[in-house]
């Protein structure tokens, strides 16, 4: 009964129609750590089905309205609702974006539009990478037909129908006693790829990025470079760890998910853990991760940083989506950068304001600035490719 009453709930609260009884009976469920995973499944499902995205509030709305929604009858009683809510490290940003979500439509749906838009929209990101094999020859990869790209002796490279570039060894493991050949596969701005490595390693390989890594991997470790963004999902090999390298960070698993951001010339590097053991080191400091926690590498300072985050807002953008949670105006234009090619300027005091939001990345970057403008704290010039920030 618990469980059926429990979505029931949930339901009503995505809906806007539970009643301040039933909220903080709905409270009270979360609460219970018996319903943890139910909670979780819950919130996927709807995260899945539904598209909550295209609004947002500055991060002093949002926690406000984070107040409304968890406030029970009795002010005592408001402190521990919210901690409810916050504990869920992949359900908590949900929450704020769902309920923004609802907020907007309730209070701000006649809201005009501030931003006209532009004469030609701007292409959003698609799948496109280069691929550079050892000899040098570059291969456009969205360019290419589906099938075998390059033959050698003992590897196959092809692009599949799902538009995968996918490393094959034949004849068994590697010699390792074999020189190795280096392979790089870079992504423009506005671009994405997936890959599958020789030991079967999955990467996808968000815009403006780049991996370099073995055509087959052989000795003792399992080594590629990244410049950017990438997500992995590491084949299981005790025998052999998988090791990542940016400029200032090395990252070390045997068998793993996470995310690793090194954007910014390796000024700093973030690598979020959503399951197995990470091990990030630099020149002066090694720490251990668990699933749920994010270490933060930066080049001025021989600390590495751990802390407790949302996984679900480090991997958005492979799931198709921008989050942002208290990010300020440029955090949030750097990403826009990225995946929409665009260049960028700024006028006046741009960068006190944070906002909260989330946004599908499929589309036309007018209506995520006209939503961000719906704020009333920010406003964007286009011409052509390049947007001017105002306050």
């Amino acid at each position: 009964m618990t469980n059926k009453r429990l979505d029931f709930l949930f339901q009503r609260f995505l809906h806007r129609e539970v009643t301040a009884a039933e909220k903080e009976e709905l409270m009270d469920l979360v609460a219970d750590d018996r319903n943890e995973q139910q909670v979780n499944v819950l919130l996927e499902e709807s995260w899945n089905k539904h598209d909550f995205s295209g609004n947002f509030l500055t991060a002093e709305e949002s926690d406000q309205l984070l107040t409304d929604i968890t406030m029970a009858k009795e002010p005592a009683a408001m402190v521990r609702p919210i901690k409810i809510w916050y504990r869920y490290a992949v359900a908590a940003s949900l929450i704020i974006f769902l309920s923004v979500g609802a907020y907007l439509l309730t209070y701000r749906g006649s809201k005009d539009q501030v931003m006209k838009q532009p004469v030609a929209s701007l292409e959003k990101g698609i799948n496109k990478a280069i691929l550079t094999l050892a000899n040098g020859k570059k291969i456009d990869l969205n360019g290419a037909k589906s099938g075998e790209l390059v033959k050698e002796a003992g590897l196959k490279i092809y692009k599949d129908k799902q538009g995968r570039l996918t490393y094959v060894v034949q004849g068994g493991d590697s010699d390792a006693t074999q020189s190795v050949s280096y392979n790089t596969t870079e992504t423009p701005r506005g671009g994405q790829w997936h890959l599958i490595l020789a030991d079967g390693t999955n990467v996808w390989l968000n815009a403006a990025s780049s991996i370099r890594y073995p055509i087959r991997f052989a000795g003792g470790e399992r080594n590629v470079e990244l410049s950017g963004e990438a997500y992995f999902e590491v084949a299981k090999n005790k025998d052999m760890p998988f090791i990542v390298k940016t400029d200032y960070t090395t990252i070390k698993v045997l068998g793993t998910h996470f995310n690793v951001n090194a954007y910014g010339g390796g000024a700093e590097t973030k690598t979020t853990l959503l399951e197995g053991t990470v091990q990030t080191a630099n020149s002066s400091s090694t720490m251990l991760l668990k699933p749920g926690q994010q270490s933060i590498t930066k080049n001025s300072t021989s600390d590495i940083q751990v802390k407790n985050v949302n996984t679900y807002e480090s991997v958005a953008w492979k799931n198709g989506y921008f989050i942002f949670h208290n990010d300020n105006i440029k955090t949030i234009m750097d990403q826009l950068v990225r995946w929409y090619d665009i260049d960028v300027s700024y006028q006046g005091d741009v960068m006190q304001k944070s906002f909260d939001g989330t946004y599908s990345n499929s589309k036309d970057i007018t209506e995520l600035l006209n939503a961000l403008e719906q704020t009333g704290t920010i406003h964007f010039k286009m011409k052509g490719r390049r947007v001017v920030v105002m306050p």
